[in-house]
């Protein structure tokens, strides 16, 4: 719920796993997803709007926080 992302890709064989982000220079964000997973991230970037209909699309729900949608 803190972050605007989606995992896009992992890599068991290399241990890296691929997020779309809203903004991808979010550190705390990164080092919280590599300190969760375990895993190396890589970084693509992605707007608000089509993480979230990506997001919305698979779980079937709006997800909003403040003025704009975001992951839940």
């Amino acid at each position: 719920k803190k972050y605007c992302m989606i995992p896009i890709q992992r890599d068991d064989a290399e241990n890296i796993i691929t997020l779309v982000m809203a903004e991808p220079y979010d550190n705390h964000a990164i080092k919280e997803i590599h300190e969760r997973t375990g895993c190396g991230v890589n970084i693509c970037l992605g707007s608000v709007k089509n993480i979230t209909e990506t997001i919305n699309r698979a779980f079937g729900r709006v997800i909003r926080r403040g003025k704009k949608e975001v992951i839940g």
